[in-house]
């Protein structure tokens, strides 16, 4: 399987805006955030700032970059 990401603006009103929308075929299973500076030793980290695959996330992990990211979209998606 292979994800597709696009890139959009949160209306966030805040630093956090750079999102990506991620994609598995035509269905839209998670919304990744960009940390911005005020978040400290997380700045620069992705957020999982939705998540509509399969199962429920409890806590919504960070991740060191767009590849970390993507690796953990199709584990969680090779699960079902």
């Amino acid at each position: 399987m292979t994800l597709r990401l696009q890139p959009v603006r949160l209306a966030s009103g805040n630093d956090d805006s750079e999102a990506q929308l991620v994609f598995a075929g035509n269905a839209l299973v998670a919304v990744l955030t960009h940390l911005a500076e005020h978040h400290d030793g997380e700045a620069g980290r992705w957020f999982m700032e939705a998540w509509f695959g399969p199962g429920y996330v409890l806590n919504r992990p960070t991740f060191a970059s767009l590849d970390k990211a993507q690796d953990w979209i199709l584990e969680r998606l090779a699960e079902v």
